[in-house]
């Protein structure tokens, strides 16, 4: 590629730091080495590069411009340019403050972090979701947004999530539900539980020939009343040992 070529488009992209440039050289070094089938060439994988390298580096760079810079379609330079990005593990680990920062409304940062947080504690206890994503983290700054009213970048939104617009949609609409949910006290989800197994015991004790029940029904109500003394003291002492 040309050295002079990729002078002139680092600068039409308003990008004068080498490090960036530097960095672009090297995504484009990886591109070649790993052989990647990418319909990109020429012009637009030079851009492509100094994009990535941008992105990666957290430096400003106008997305509309390297697209028409890059002279192909948005969607097609868009999904190129996400599939490297995951193939070649450049995106910057992004926090909560990172995007807020990004989207002019750090005023959100600590709301956007109690979302994320509890929507964590909510899906991830099996260590099924990353809600470290970018698009989980953008969408809880997105729903801190609603909440207190601030207006935000909508195009930005969906670049930093890194998803389709759809996609952050759903989640969004999954962490604004949470985030409307009121948490439950404790005393009453003990409650709830406990009853809940009372029913399933009562519902196993019954049988369909109620004769059987009619004969034993002073021995089950004995073994019944046994049963769930032993289960409260099991949460007593359960809840006592937490205390």
């Amino acid at each position: 590629m040309s050295v002079n070529m990729f002078t002139t488009l680092s600068k039409k992209l308003g990008i004068t730091d080498v490090k960036v440039v530097n960095k672009a050289g090297e995504i484009l070094r990886l591109i070649d080495i790993k052989n990647l089938a990418i319909p990109l060439n020429g012009t637009s994988k030079l851009v492509a590069a100094l994009d990535l390298a941008a992105t990666s580096l957290k430096f400003h760079l106008d997305r509309n411009q390297a697209i028409n810079l890059a002279g192909v379609g948005k969607k097609n330079y868009l999904t190129t340019l996400q599939l490297l990005d995951d193939i070649l593990n450049l995106s910057p680990n992004l926090s909560i403050k990172d995007i807020c920062l990004q989207l002019g409304c750090m005023n959100v940062t600590s709301e956007a972090s109690n979302i994320i947080k509890r929507y964590e504690e909510i899906y991830d206890k099996h260590n099924t979701v990353d809600c470290r994503k970018p698009m989980f983290l953008v969408a809880a700054v997105f729903v801190a947004c609603k909440k207190t009213k601030t207006r935000i970048d909508q195009t930005k939104l969906v670049e930093l999530a890194k998803v389709k617009r759809s996609m952050l949609k759903r989640i969004t609409l999954a962490m604004e539900m949470l985030s409307l949910e009121p948490v439950e006290e404790e005393s009453k989800q003990q409650k709830t539980l406990l009853e809940m197994v009372e029913d399933k015991y009562n519902a196993e004790v019954e049988t369909p020939n109620k004769r059987l029940r009619s004969h034993d029904q002073e021995s089950q109500d004995e073994n019944y009343a046994s049963w769930r003394q032993k289960i409260l003291a099991n949460a007593a002492a359960a809840i006592a040992l937490r205390d």
